[in-house]
């Protein structure tokens, strides 16, 4: 497993339509994924699990990428998450 801090940057947080573009990238890799705030750790593969995180502009989360292709995968992941935009 392999872990990275991202800070959410898109001005409306985390909502349906960037919680899609996330799940819809994601389905590349092999790895599974996860996203762990405060409020606890749900399975990226669900965008319902994503929209009940309820993720706002500013907050700091936790991809832990466990998998074949995690070293690969994690900074893509990353890096498409902190620039996720509408």
């Amino acid at each position: 497993m392999v872990t990275q801090q991202v800070t959410i940057t898109n001005p409306s947080g985390l909502h349906a339509r960037p919680a899609s573009q996330f799940c819809r990238f994601l389905r590349k890799f092999k790895s599974k994924v996860f996203l762990v705030t405060e409020a606890g750790k749900v399975d990226c593969a669900s965008i319902i699990n994503l929209l009940s995180m309820a993720i706002k502009q500013g907050t700091t989360v936790k991809l832990e990428v466990t998998g074949e292709d995690e070293e690969k995968a994690l900074p893509e992941i990353a890096e498409f998450l902190q620039n996720l935009k509408e």
